[in-house]
């Protein structure tokens, strides 16, 4: 709490102020969840010597849930509410604060039985914002005609659209259950996508070798984790996890003898976001996938129209002296700090809001008007 004087000392200096999937190209064993609409290349970074500008990151968000035109909307109730949630959080962890701004409804009976219709991408792209991450919502699928139960897809890697439907069963010990996936581990994978990540089983540039550079080198067998698979060294190489991961109430199991071309057994980071593993076992992002998050953040001209500045406690694009008065008012408040204002407010960066990121800001201003 800073005292009334330094309060009024603030006031009056304020007042002289003029004041940011494609779906890889995987041809086979693809998850009845996810789909294959062509390949968007990427451009390879060397994430090795990867030197990037943000520690932290605000994206904008909206969700688009779409009902049936009599109103009827068939997911689990709270289903996406709890999954974003989770997303969230997970996304906090690597430093990426994603900012839930709006909750749209879309009422129309062609999107709403998209399967049957043929999955009408113009029309999901027609109510893209371009500022926005836009995560769309479907309902269970499995009656349209078809033998589709669940459907994941971003529209682009990297691409500010992502798309999530239905539910998928898989086994758990010797019980079948089944998962909405707007509940599960899938819109964190899709947004990943949307971020610039592949699947770490991906075979778009060759398919990845075992061995890495702290192993006993074979002549025969080159580390090419660089420019093959994900293009990452850091998640192992892969084979398409799906139905080979196993959950039994307690631990998560990889079951499988497949070896890469050099001859080496596969042992995949089972828990990994980016792979088709069981629903219940992934759980991590790598340091390397957070690093390439961060890269397509940065550079990507999509991407970075979906970042609110730091320093923009109001989001209207500019930095003036109403984000003062909001960080002020905010730093007097005896109530918790939201989130947005704790991640745009926090100009140095030390997990606290306090009086040293008001003359930050202050500081921000006064350069940016060349003062």
């Amino acid at each position: 709490m800073i005292t009334q004087l330094k309060y009024t000392s603030i006031i009056t200096f304020i007042s002289s102020i003029s004041i940011l999937y494609a779906i890889n190209n995987i041809t086979d064993n693809l998850s009845n969840w996810e789909c294959n609409p062509g390949h968007y290349k990427y451009e390879l970074i060397n994430m090795d010597q990867n030197n990037r500008e943000l520690d932290k990151v605000v994206i904008r968000a909206k969700i688009w849930k779409i009902h049936r035109a009599d109103s009827l909307f068939e997911m689990t109730e709270n289903s996406i509410e709890n999954g974003f949630q989770n997303l969230i959080n997970i996304y906090k962890e690597s430093g990426i604060l994603v900012n839930l701004t709006d909750v749209e409804n879309i009422y129309n009976d062609s999107l709403y039985y998209f399967a049957y219709n043929g999955r009408p991408f113009d029309l999901m792209q027609s109510q893209s914002i371009d500022s926005l991450i836009n995560f769309y919502y479907l309902p269970n699928i499995d009656y349209t005609a078809g033998n589709l139960t669940g459907y994941g897809q971003a529209f682009n890697t990297p691409g500010n659209e992502l798309f999530i439907a239905g539910y998928e069963c898989v086994d758990i010990g010797e019980n079948i259950e089944c998962y909405d996936l707007a509940n599960t581990f899938i819109p964190i994978h899709e947004l990943g996508h949307c971020l610039g990540l592949f699947h770490t089983h991906v075979g778009t540039y060759g398919y990845e070798h075992v061995i890495r550079l702290d192993d006993e080198i074979n002549d025969l067998c080159e580390v090419n984790c660089e420019n093959s698979g994900d293009l990452l060294c850091d998640t192992e190489a892969s084979v398409v996890l799906k139905n080979k991961v196993t959950y039994d109430e307690n631990n998560c199991s990889y079951i499988s003898d497949e070896v890469d071309p050099c001859g080496y057994t596969y042992n995949p980071q089972i828990n990994n976001f980016m792979s088709y593993t069981h629903f219940e076992c992934a759980g991590r992002f790598t340091n390397q996938q957070i690093d390439k998050m961060f890269d397509s953040i940065e550079n990507d001209n999509i991407l970075s129209q979906v970042v609110i500045s730091i320093g923009d406690l109001n989001d209207d694009l500019e930095i003036n002296v109403l984000d003062v008065l909001i960080l002020v008012n905010t730093l007097l408040s005896n109530e918790d700090i939201p989130d947005l204002y704790l991640w745009l407010g926090d100009i140095n960066n030390d997990t606290l809001i306090d009086i040293t990121d008001v003359i930050l800001l202050i500081n921000i201003i006064l350069e940016e008007n060349n003062y």
